[in-house]
């Protein structure tokens, strides 16, 4: 600052001083010199990009610690709030778009929901995608889209959880197919073997693809 002062003073005696000039423009010549070397000339607007970018990274990291609260105690508008503050700061959150995808499916927000899972889906990297899937997939059963949830299933390819392999099991249950249903749940037992729940489960497919023995 002390060094731009110098500067504007020298401009000023240019204007009273004419013939000066000469002098005063080499004068000049070495105060900008040493202005463009100054620390603050040269980064002063990109600390202050930098700064910005900090506050808000640490704003929004702060809007999704109490977006998870809210969740944890299912006030979800609160959250959502929070959440759509985040994205308004940072619209290139997909993580938190996935977050505020499964506020909104809490909420029974269907389309608000969907919505968001499709923009992580086609922007979200590889990783975030599987995610939405798993989660559209449980959403969409949830919601009664039975060949919804299971081609979201399908898109995960063949390394299935046993969770995974359960749910595309009850999708092909409430399709009525439950020969292929039981291939899912078979599947899911060799990963959970033994697990009542899925022995149930498989026993009603069994039965309704009329295998009696089996299912007993």
């Amino acid at each position: 600052i002390q060094e731009i002062s110098k500067y504007e003073a020298s401009l000023l005696r240019i204007k009273k001083q004419p013939l000066a000039g000469f002098i005063l423009t080499a004068e000049m010549f070495a105060l900008v010199g040493t202005i463009a070397m100054h620390p603050m000339a040269c980064h002063g607007k990109s600390l202050t990009k930098s700064n910005t970018e900090v506050m808000t990274r640490n704003e929004v990291k702060n809007l999704i610690k109490e977006a998870s609260k809210w969740n944890s105690i299912f006030e979800s508008e609160k959250a959502l709030e929070c959440e759509t503050k985040a994205l308004a700061l940072q619209p290139q959150n997909y993580d938190v778009y996935l977050m505020r995808a499964s506020t909104n499916a809490a909420m029974g927000n269907k389309e608000a929901a969907l919505a968001d899972y499709e923009k992580v889906l086609k922007f979200g990297d590889a990783k975030l995608r599987n995610d939405v899937l798993v989660n559209r997939a449980s959403f969409q059963f949830l919601s009664g889209r039975y060949k919804e949830s299971l081609n979201d299933l399908n898109c995960l390819g063949e390394h299935l959880s046993d969770g995974q392999l359960t749910l595309k099991g009850r999708c092909l249950m409430k399709l009525g197919k439950p020969s292929q249903a039981i291939s899912q749940f078979s599947l899911a037992l060799k990963q959970k073997p033994g697990r009542q729940s899925l022995l149930i489960e498989r026993a009603d497919a069994y039965f309704l693809d009329g295998k009696y023995q089996k299912a007993i």
